[in-house]
């Protein structure tokens, strides 16, 4: 930033590593506040001198550059607002958390924003570049310190079955073989070790993971995952969790929904209450998510078709969401582009960034994806019964893209802002 005469105003700016003088006042005419210089040039009310670039941005990789601030930026909460100005350069409200964040960004780093699932404004792909062993891959540029856990997209870009497997650091549990199929994507949550740290297995690099959010204090995973798989088929069956929440209460629930089997089968959950009855189509060999409600008790209800169809407790709700008793129906119509899906009527007037939904096709898997209203990505691939979080723009609206009329969509929570 440079001014060699008159006069100007500079606020809420981040000018960085400039090879001479991040801010230049030739003409003593600069009017600074609330800037971030790497020299000693910002200046005036709020501004921060001698800061380190790299720990104020996710990338600056030649080639790769990604100015977006990183967990732990000291820009986060650090700025001021600026009149005529309500959303970010990505279209976020302004301010996340207690103040405007420095720079063209608004992060959730400040301040998350609900105790429980937070979707991240851009997702990142996070695949290791080794194959077949397990990898630590560390999430810490991209959510923030107190961060327990993550919501991951798997997809295998190949064209054979592949290995897959996702764990918190320190958890013994194995990968699934050939867990991931071709042409297909999933998702699921793990939690984090105290660095932020989670694991993967690939078998191949066709595998890919992408890292879409994470979790907060409101939510709590086990290192291993809880084996509460049911012993009959074709019936409800309860799945007691009290025992393994200690002294919390949990409101709802995270699951590892796995068929163990060569060959496809069906699975439904729900919370113990409901009237809902989805069952529907999981993979041979594939894991998926499921998030659901629990009862007063803690108990949720699952119904399978086949022994081989195992469940694990991977980690719990005490507080930052809402659950809905019954799913509520948000099926659209429209075959092979993205349609908005407003959930602003359901809310109660609580303020959200994140829906909890269920997609379970009527037949057979189908493509699908779900993306925030404004996000231009497009991960579209097949997919089975699954459960995932998905974010929300500032009118409550997310996306979907169906490949065939018949996969089904319902609302089963949402994320409760602070």
């Amino acid at each position: 930033i440079s001014l060699a005469a008159g006069t100007m105003t500079v606020t809420n700016t981040i000018s960085m590593d400039n090879g001479n003088l991040d801010f230049a006042d030739a003409a003593s005419g600069m009017i600074q506040s609330y800037n971030m210089s790497s020299d000693l040039t910002a200046a005036g009310t709020g501004s921060l001198v001698l800061q380190a670039s790299a720990a104020q941005f996710v990338s600056l990789v030649s080639g790769a550059e990604d100015f977006h601030l990183k967990a732990g930026s000291a820009a986060a909460d650090a700025g001021t607002a600026l009149a005529g100005f309500t959303s970010d350069v990505d279209g976020d409200t302004r301010p996340i958390g207690s103040a405007w964040d420095m720079g063209a960004d608004e992060t959730n780093f400040g301040g998350s924003a609900s105790a429980a699932f937070n979707f991240l404004d851009n997702p990142v792909d996070v695949s290791p570049a080794v194959a077949g062993v397990w990898q630590d891959v560390d999430a810490s540029p991209y959510i923030p310190p107190g961060a327990t856990g993550v919501l991951v997209m798997y997809q295998n870009l190949g064209t054979t079955n592949d290995d897959y497997g996702l764990r918190k650091k320190g958890s013994t549990d194995a990968f699934i073989p050939k867990g991931a199929k071709p042409a297909f994507q999933g998702w699921l949550l793990t939690g984090v070790d105290a660095n932020r740290t989670f694991q993967v297995y690939h078998g191949t690099t066709n595998v890919r993971t992408i890292l879409l959010g994470y979790t907060m204090e409101g939510v709590t995973f086990f290192t291993n995952g809880v084996d509460k798989s049911i012993a009959s088929i074709n019936t409800w069956v309860d799945v007691d969790i009290s025992a393994d929440t200690g002294a919390d209460t949990a409101i709802g629930a995270i699951f590892t929904v796995v068929n163990a089997s060569a060959l496809g089968h069906q699975y439904a959950i729900r919370e113990r209450g409901s009237t809902d009855d989805h069952i529907s189509d999981i993979r041979a060999n594939t894991p998926t998510a499921a998030i659901i409600g629990l009862d007063a008790n803690e108990v949720a209800q699952m119904k399978i078709d086949d022994l081989s169809v195992d469940l694990y407790l991977i980690g719990y709700i005490t507080s930052g969401a809402t659950f809905f008793t019954n799913g509520l129906d948000k099926s659209t119509l429209t075959e092979g582009g993205y349609v908005d899906v407003d959930i602003s009527a359901d809310l109660g007037g609580q303020a959200s960034s994140a829906a909890i939904v269920e997609f379970y096709p009527t037949i057979t898997r189908r493509a699908a994806a779900l993306r925030p209203k404004g996000a231009t990505y497009d991960y579209y691939l097949e997919v089975s019964h699954a459960f995932s979080v998905v974010g929300l723009d500032p009118n409550d609206i997310f996306q979907q893209k169906i490949a065939v009329n018949d996969m089904n969509l319902l609302l089963i929570g949402y994320s409760l802002d602070r």
